[in-house]
């Protein structure tokens, strides 16, 4: 019988002997899943040592599972096929690039973290819920962020992060700092934010030759990034994730359409599990609950996310792992970031009209609210994302 399609599946297989099982026989089960994950939760980092050292994210704005597997990326496409991956991962809604980021590092629904815009307004301030920056910092781990949109700044809190930084606007410009950080940093949780392909499929659309081009220069900003961990000799120790906010159609998204919301998901690294297909739901959610279990944190109150056990290396696999070693001497200024989210209406979670999607849900494939069918101009999009397009790439 081939594996269940979904974990939240509520029909009960045969049992022994060709026998149905009662309708609760899932419900069962589940409980049971999640009571696990509870005890490992407790008792996983004390028994094993927490199944990771380091944890890196990279997050390739804009890019659909199917754009991904079609673009030359052979750095990523090592990961994923040595590694665990899922094709089917899932965006929340707004599929739109702030929102889906807030619920990236925190593990909540835009409703519950309050970042329902997708501009950064500065007046809004900036994420009043924990997040994987802040959970972090506060367990002595040295944590940077490397980004490519100035509206990321409503996602760093005083305090939550070693470094923040937006040194371009490109992979090569953001890979390269996170690179050199890396290098003479070694943080314990680095998130790294490459806005190329999303820039280029409102400049020329999702799944375009251009949009190609930006998957390969993220791949070859991957590949060095990977290559300072492998010579530091972390890369036994550290799980490598590589997702995306959302997808994209024609030069836009932000609707509840397939492509708009379906995001790859990969887990490599030594504290991945290896040659894995994951046959489970994944939401944008789960990739804050993962971090912070696999650098053997606890979850904050009210996560809406689940740690994707099913994409890390095994408690036998990992027991010879070294505990996390503290946060390196060598000191550094993080610089002042701070503020507080803006009024109670924003932390509702109300969404605005201003992210393209239509009364039915559909959306207009485009984020600036413009009305349907229109589409924004290249230097609109350039105002808007700080992205100048390389002529004949």
């Amino acid at each position: 019988m081939p594996p269940p399609s979904s974990r939240r599946s509520v029909v009960g297989p045969p049992g022994k002997d060709g026998v149905v099982l009662p309708w609760f026989a899932p419900l069962r089960r589940t409980v049971g899943r999640w009571f696990l994950l509870a005890l490992l939760g407790v008792l996983a980092p004390a028994a094993f040592g927490a199944p990771a050292e380091r944890v890196v994210i990279v997050s390739l704005d804009g890019a659909r599972p199917d754009a991904l597997q079609r673009a030359r990326v052979p750095v990523m496409r090592q990961l994923w096929e040595s590694g665990a991956h899922s094709w089917t991962a899932h965006a929340v809604l707004p599929s739109v690039t702030l929102p889906n980021h807030a619920s990236m590092v925190t593990g909540l629904l835009p409703a519950g973290h309050g970042i329902t815009w997708n501009d950064y307004k500065p007046r809004r301030g900036t994420l009043s819920v924990p997040t994987i920056f802040s959970v972090a910092r506060e367990a002595g781990l040295r944590v940077a962020l490397f980004a490519g949109k100035t509206k990321f700044r409503h996602l760093v809190a005083k305090d939550t992060l070693t470094r923040f930084s937006i040194p371009g606007v490109s992979a090569r410009e953001i890979g390269a700092a996170a690179t050199a950080y890396y290098r003479r940093y070694r943080p314990q949780l680095l998130f790294v934010h490459f806005p190329d392909p999303d820039s280029a499929g409102h400049f020329w659309g999702w799944m375009s030759a251009a949009q190609m081009r930006a998957l390969a220069d993220c791949d070859a900003a991957v590949g060095r990034l990977t290559a300072a961990i492998r010579s530091a000799g972390d890369w036994e120790r550290t799980l490598f994730l590589i997702t995306s906010d959302h997808g994209g159609h024609g030069r836009g998204h932000g609707s509840a359409r397939a492509v708009d919301q379906l995001i790859p998901w990969i887990a490599a690294g030594g504290a991945a599990r290896p040659h894995t297909d994951l046959r489970v739901e994944i939401s944008t959610c789960d990739t804050a609950a993962t971090v912070l279990f696999a650098l053997g944190l606890p979850l904050p109150s009210g996560c809406q996310g689940r740690p994707v056990v099913e994409a890390l290396a095994s408690p036998g696999d990992v027991h010879g792992v070294p505990k996390r070693s503290p946060a390196l001497s060598q000191p550094e200024s993080p610089g002042p970031i701070g503020g507080t989210m803006g009024s109670p209406s924003t932390r509702a979670g109300v969404v605005p009209k201003a992210f393209g999607t239509g009364p039915d849900g559909s959306g207009t494939g485009d984020c600036s609210g413009a009305a349907p069918g229109a589409a924004r101009s290249k230097e609109r999009v350039a105002q808007e994302t700080g992205f100048v397009p390389r002529i004949n790439r």
